[in-house]
């Protein structure tokens, strides 16, 4: 598997591939959607990407032209993600991956489960079952697709003595300098913002089963609550080990009032969810 220069045909058949399904699966969606309007039915095909059906499915039922809203934010997502994906699948000499695994969240959330949450009271319509099926296969496809993308790109990292793909030092049990500490406070807002959008979709999609949003934000909580002390104490266990002083006199300061008001933030976020 060549990664300095020109990729092995096998393999950029197999990115071809993927790039083909993609585009293959919003062509679909965008046919559907042409069909049933013609039609002034709700058919789904076995191919569509199902989130980027469903302002079209509550269109189809209330009329609302603010689902267009949704649905112009669902398929940019989607087809941005798609191309910068696409270009970093065909880019041999790329030494970080970013928009692949951010594309292999992305389908499988657009997909099965935004499937099963929009239809709770009726799972037994056959074209949800194929639809189903198809988007196990193409997710269990992609993420095989990545696992190969992954090894020729952590290859080329390693062929040229960098360890960029996966910022290796954070893997580390304790930090090794003080931008380690502060981009891993940053996980904080990133947490509390990925928490409250996923809630969004699952409100949107109509589910209305307060647990899902007690037990997301529960655990988003005690992960933030985990940085926040995590952060404390690297700081402190780093300046003590090295005698190497902040980079600023409030930087620590800084981080821990950032996260304080990531937390309340969260926290007036889960109380939207909970009582409106």
């Amino acid at each position: 598997m060549k990664t300095n220069g020109e990729i092995n045909k096998k393999v950029k058949i197999i990115y071809l591939i993927e790039i083909f399904l993609m585009s293959f699966t919003f062509l679909s969606t965008a046919i559907n959607i042409i069909y049933d309007i013609i039609n002034c039915c709700d058919d789904v095909f076995f191919s569509s990407v199902y989130l980027l059906m469903v302002p079209y499915l509550n269109f189809f039922k209330t009329s609302s032209f603010f689902e267009l809203i949704p649905f112009i934010i669902f398929w940019s997502i989607s087809i941005i993600l798609a191309i910068l994906a696409s270009r970093e699948y065909m880019n041999c000499n790329i030494r970080k991956i970013i928009f692949i695994p951010l594309t292999l969240i992305w389908y499988p959330i657009s997909t099965v489960p935004t499937m099963i949450a929009y239809n709770l009271e009726n799972m037994n319509d056959d074209t949800l079952i194929g639809n189903i099926l198809f988007s196990m296969l193409m997710t269990i496809f992609l993420g095989i697709v990545f696992i190969i993308k992954f090894i020729s790109v952590f290859r080329y990292n390693k062929r040229n003595g960098n360890k960029e793909i996966l910022y290796y030092e954070n893997f580390q049990l304790h930090a090794t300098d003080y931008e380690q500490i502060k981009r891993t406070s940053l996980l904080s807002p990133l947490s509390a913002g990925a928490c409250f959008l996923l809630c969004l979709l699952i409100k949107y999609l109509n589910v209305k089963v307060l647990r899902f949003y007690y037990l997301f934000y529960i655990i988003f909580a005690i992960y933030i609550i985990i940085v926040f002390v995590g952060i404390i104490y690297e700081c402190k266990r780093y300046e003590n080990k090295t005698g190497e002083k902040p980079p600023t006199d409030n930087f620590l300061k800084n981080l821990n009032i950032m996260q304080i008001i990531t937390f309340i933030l969260f926290a007036v976020s889960f109380l939207l969810f909970a009582f409106i």
